[in-house]
């Protein structure tokens, strides 16, 4: 089942029977599996505000936490709506 969750005005995490996706306005930031993986997308860290929300998505995660993730091969970075 499909479920919408607003975090503030253009603030919204999409939950999903495996996954939940943190989208800001019509963008998706980042996805969290059932499995615990991680995927951000290509403007997962456009602003400060986008910032805040994904911090608040992933746990209280720093933007310098999340970035080391992704240098380390933790996180996967993808374009939105890209089919792998």
């Amino acid at each position: 089942m499909l479920q919408l969750v607003t975090l503030k005005v253009n603030q919204t995490i999409v939950k999903e029977s495996d996954m939940d996706t943190f989208f800001s306005y019509d963008t998706p930031i980042c996805s969290r599996m059932v499995d615990g993986e991680v995927v951000l997308y290509t403007d997962w860290c456009y602003s400060p505000t986008t910032s805040k929300y994904r911090s608040q998505f992933l746990n209280g995660e720093t933007t310098k936490e999340t970035q080391k993730k992704l240098d380390e091969g933790t996180y996967t970075l993808r374009r939105p709506y890209a089919k792998d």
